[in-house]
């Protein structure tokens, strides 16, 4: 079934709960395919949870939505878009979905250059997910404070929270492929970052890590 073809079978389904993830979902899933269509069904899902009320979903899909502005570079939507879902999780207290607003807003400052807001954001989000022991985000967090501060070249700032990323978080991830991704991301930001420094002696070290990681995997 083609991605119109199905969008329009969604469309037929009554109004209701279901329907309403139901567009939110295929937007999601569709989006790096088509985005006219993907925008077209978040549309709809956002219509329709403002009528019937439901605040989460409605929420959710602003960020699905967002997401899309942001693949097409249109930031400043993408921007209102977040401040309408991070208003919503802030009523009905959602913290989880507090700090994915907060990594949004600081995925958006990151495009402007505008490096220590970012931080900031990704600060705020880290202690959101610290309180709720989601490892997977204070790990992402810090890897991507710590790239952030090798941007503005404060590479001591930028080894310690790409250290602690690697120390603290990873290694708390249940997810055996996340963490596994998650590693060797914290390796290529070291190995970044060292060259950057021109610090041979830990670019070696990591060098050497980095490959006893990657045998150790495949063995």
């Amino acid at each position: 079934m083609s991605t119109r073809l199905a969008l329009e079978s969604l469309r037929e389904m009554p109004d209701s709960v279901e329907k309403v993830v139901a567009l939110k979902n295929f937007a999601d899933q569709t989006m790096n395919i088509d985005h006219i269509l993907a925008k077209e069904a978040v549309s709809e899902a956002i219509d329709l949870a403002v009528e019937m009320e439901l605040d989460l979903l409605l929420a959710q899909s602003y960020i699905v939505h967002s997401n899309i502005d942001f693949n097409l570079r249109n930031i400043d939507a993408s921007f209102q878009l977040t401040e309408k879902a991070l208003a919503i999780y802030e009523k009905i207290g959602d913290e989880k979905g507090i700090a994915r607003c907060y990594n949004s807003i600081a995925a958006l400052t990151t495009q402007l250059q505008r490096h220590e807001i970012s931080i900031e954001y990704l600060e705020k989000a880290l202690q959101l997910n610290l309180k709720n022991e989601d490892w997977k985000g204070c790990a992402l967090n810090k890897l991507n404070i710590g790239y952030l501060y090798l941007s503005l070249k404060e590479f001591e700032k930028s080894e310690k929270h790409i250290l602690e990323s690697l120390e603290n978080y990873i290694l708390k991830i249940k997810e055996a492929q996340e963490q596994k991704k998650l590693t060797a991301s914290a390796h290529q930001f070291l190995l970044e970052l060292y060259k950057t420094m021109g610090d041979f002696e830990n670019l070696r070290k990591w060098i050497e890590e980095t490959l006893s990681y990657i045998e150790g995997d495949e063995g």
